[in-house]
């Protein structure tokens, strides 16, 4: 073992003894912990009060990591026999700096060599790298802050526009930057329900960012962001009417709900040779998309299954749970998406392409589902 790693590996086993310890500790060792815990970041009795990080050892630990992973490419890009060892260093390193992101100063991690680190290697084509890097970024968004400071955080990383840039032929690292969309739209959703003039506008970059990820041809990606799509439905029609002088900011996002709906109808369409079995016996159907489905998504029972059929069906069953609930909240744009829908199908409809008709029809079917809350009322009341 080299000297990096143990020192990599020292620091993970401190957090994993110290951080996350276990909920059956003595008293006194829960003490000892936040103790350790606390001088790392400079607080003692004598002084409560967090100290300025660089004045800390975090600097140095975070510095060290940093180096690990700028050497780890630099041995990569001149000698190739290096290859697997410096990025297994490199990934080792991204693993332990996200142990310490959620419990460090949001000053150390926003230290321009350590952005630059973890953003520069997103595009990185040694093996894992990219994709450590982007759970760093995860652990990022998801860092427990004010509602306020986080979209602050979120301009600053510049984020919108890198994710928008990225384009990847690693499915898992696809996956993980639909993971990074949702989390954006978990956090800026929160910051919309209570101060929705101040979000509307991230909203909306936001949105179209969630697009490509819904409309992706894999389930696993196109299913990471169902979570916060479903919230966005609910956050916009709780928001309709309560924009206060006339002005509703909710109206500018509630014009992205018929491009939400056409993601939904495209990835309802059966995949092109789609098999459907009645009494053992089964039938192609061409002329829809294609998707890919081989590792788990968000979804609950997606990759579960015993074949591709199977998660097909939970992926499906999903995007009709979030159909019906955008027609609960807003029957009116529904249904004028429906009439579209069907009026642009083929005549006649015995010699339309099965996955689009099929889709349509169900569109049409669905749509009397979500029109009732269990009460049987009308939630949204219009839009």
């Amino acid at each position: 073992m080299s000297h990096p790693e143990l020192f990599l590996r020292v620091l993970g086993a401190l957090v994993d003894e110290v951080v996350d310890f276990s909920a059956d500790l003595s008293r006194e060792d829960v003490q000892r912990n936040s103790i350790i815990k606390d001088s790392m970041r400079g607080i003692s009795p004598s002084n409560p009060s967090a100290p300025a990080p660089e004045t800390t050892v975090m600097p140095r630990i975070f510095g060290s990591m940093v180096e690990i992973i700028r050497l780890a490419s630099t041995c990569n890009a001149q000698n190739s026999d290096c290859s697997s060892s410096s990025a297994s260093l490199a990934v080792l390193s991204f693993s332990t700096m996200k142990l310490y992101v959620s419990w460090v100063d949001i000053n150390l991690i926003m230290h321009e060599n350590v952005i630059n680190a973890i953003f520069g290697s997103l595009t990185s084509r040694q093996g894992g790298v990219a994709e450590a890097a982007a759970d760093c970024v995860l652990e990022i968004v998801n860092k427990g802050m004010d509602e306020l400071m986080k979209l602050q955080l979120l301009q600053q990383l510049n984020l919108f526009e890198v994710l928008s840039t990225m384009s990847s032929s690693s499915l898992v690292l696809e996956i993980k930057l639909g993971e990074i969309v949702n989390a954006v739209g978990v956090q800026l959703l929160a910051l919309f329900d209570n101060q929705p003039s101040v979000a509307a506008g991230f909203l909306q970059q936001w949105l179209q960012l969630t697009v490509k990820v819904l409309c992706h041809n894999s389930i696993e990606v196109s299913s990471q962001v169902f979570p916060c799509l479903s919230r966005f439905t609910m956050s916009l029609g709780k928001q309709r009417g309560f924009g206060g002088g006339g002005t509703d900011p909710a109206n500018d996002l509630k014009a992205f709900l018929p491009t939400y709906l056409s993601c939904l109808y495209r990835q309802m369409q059966y995949p092109a040779g789609h098999v459907f079995e009645q009494g053992g016996a089964g039938a192609s159907q061409g002329g829809g998309i294609t998707r890919t489905s081989s590792i788990p998504s968000q979804i609950p029972g997606l990759g579960e299954g015993e074949d591709d059929s199977d998660d097909e069906e939970t992926y499906r069953n999903s995007l009709r749970k979030m159909y019906s609930k955008i027609v609960r909240w807003h029957p009116d744009t529904t249904l004028e998406f429906v009439g579209m829908a069907l009026s642009r199908l083929p005549a006649p409809l015995s010699s339309a392409p099965f996955p689009p008709c099929e889709a349509a029809l169900r569109l049409l079917f669905h749509f009397q589902e979500g029109l009732s809350s269990k009460g049987g009322k009308l939630i949204g009341g219009g839009g």
